[in-house]
C-alpha cells in the first residue's frame, strides 16, 4: 500500500468531506467495537488511544487538527491538549499497532479511514505521521 499515494487522495478532500467521512468510518467503528469489546468504557479507551497516537504522532498538535477533533467529536481544546500529551508517550504507538492487528480488515479499513482524515487535514503530512500509518499497516 503507498501511504503517499493515499495521502494525495485524502489531501483532495475538503475539511467538510474529511469530517463526514471521519464520522462515517466512527459510526462503524464504535458499534463493531462494542460487540467485540462489549463495555462502552472500552471502546471509549481503544478510541482515545487511537486519537492521542495519532494527533502526537508528528509531535506537534496543529490548530486545524484541534479544530478538526473539536469538531468531529465535540471535544473542549482543553481535552485535546490532554489527548496529545498521553499520545506523547512510545508505549502508546505500540499497544496501538497491537490493537489494530487484532481487529478485523472492516473496522481496520474504516481506522484507516480515520486516520488518514487526520493527518491530512491541516495540509502538512509529515513524515512521521505517514510512519505512523505504515506502522499500522505493517504486520
Amino acid at each position: 500500500m503507498n501511504i503517499k499515494l493515499l495521502t494525495n487522495h485524502y489531501s483532495e478532500l475538503s475539511y467538510d468531506e474529511l469530517v463526514k467521512s471521519s464520522k462515517e468510518s466512527l459510526e462503524y467503528i464504535i458499534p463493531e467495537l462494542l460487540k467485540l469489546l462489549n463495555t462502552k468504557e472500552d471502546v471509549s479507551s481503544v478510541l482515545i488511544y487511537f486519537t492521542s497516537a495519532l494527533l502526537a504522532a508528528d509531535d506537534t498538535a496543529s490548530s486545524k487538527e484541534i479544530k478538526f477533533l473539536s469538531d468531529l467529536l465535540n471535544m473542549e481544546e482543553e481535552t485535546i491538549k490532554t489527548l496529545f500529551k498521553m499520545g506523547l508517550d512510545n508505549g502508546l504507538v505500540s499497544v496501538v499497532d497491537h490493537i489494530f492487528d487484532s481487529l478485523s480488515p472492516a473496522i481496520k479499513t474504516h481506522l484507516l479511514n480515520y486516520c488518514l482524515c487526520f493527518i491530512v487535514v491541516d495540509g502538512n503530512v509529515d513524515d512521521k505521521e505517514t510512519t505512523f500509518i505504515e506502522k499500522l499497516i505493517s504486520e
